[in-house]
Formats: structure tokens, sequence, C-alpha cells
């Protein structure tokens, strides 16, 4: 069984992820990452994906959320 990954290291893994699959996030970042109380069984987390470049274009941020099933044993 593969190990799941902490809560607080999920923003790196899904960074990649992130960039490759929405049209000019190429050099986006999470930031603002946190959970929250909600969800139920499912881990719910909340951030924002900053896309822009910081020397020529202003930050623009896209809430987003990010929802993880239950481990099962």
């Amino acid at each position: 069984m593969t190990a799941r990954p902490a809560a607080d290291e999920i923003p790196a893994l899904l960074e990649p992820i992130v960039r490759e699959h929405i049209p000019g996030a190429d050099t986006a970042r999470i930031v603002n990452w946190r959970g929250t109380e909600r969800g139920f069984s499912t881990e719910t987390f909340l951030f924002e994906l900053d896309t822009g470049d910081s020397s020529s274009t202003p930050n623009t941020l896209t809430r987003l959320v990010f929802r993880r099933p239950p481990q099962v044993s």
C-alpha cells in the first residue's frame, strides 16, 4: 500500500497537475492552502491558484477546492 501524503504535502504534489491541465497556468502556484471542517468524511481543502507572473503580469487568483476521499484501511 502506498503511503498517503500529509495534508501539507498535497499542494506541492498538486501544482504540476494543475499546471498541466488548466490553460494559462504554466507557472501557477498554489497559495493560501487551508483545510476546512466541512466535508463530512471527505477531507476538503480550500486554496487559490496564483497565475500571475511576478515580473510582468499582475497576480490573478482563482479560488478552488480540493476534496480527498477518506482513507480506506
